[in-house]
């Protein structure tokens, strides 16, 4: 449960690290300007439609080994926390912190 509110805390966060990481990859400029867009709504948006958005939008050439860190991070945090034993909710948070340490 922790580490699902510091995703929740951190989304803005994390997409602008990336989308910093596309512009350093020299990523085309309409594609970092997408995955800004999934931090900077002005409405309300959960961190799950987020991370779902800049995954969708993540350049190719930024991808570990094939897989899109947002999208990993995705499917980590919306496993359903609340409906898994104690020793799957373990194994999501250090899957999902892994993810964190790899991005950050």
């Amino acid at each position: 449960g922790y580490m699902r509110r510091v995703v929740e805390d951190k989304t803005n966060e994390l997409i602008e690290i990336a989308a910093r990481l596309a512009e350093s990859h020299n990523v085309d400029a309409a594609v970092v300007s997408k995955m800004r867009e999934a931090a900077d709504s002005t409405e309300y948006t959960t961190y799950e439609d987020k991370l779902k958005f800049a995954a969708t939008v993540f350049p190719d050439n930024l991808k570990v080994g094939g897989a899109n860190p947002l999208n990993v991070l995705y499917g980590l945090v919306s496993k359903g926390l609340h409906g898994l034993g104690e020793p799957e909710c373990i194994a999501i948070a250090d899957e999902t912190r892994d993810v964190f340490e790899y991005v950050f």
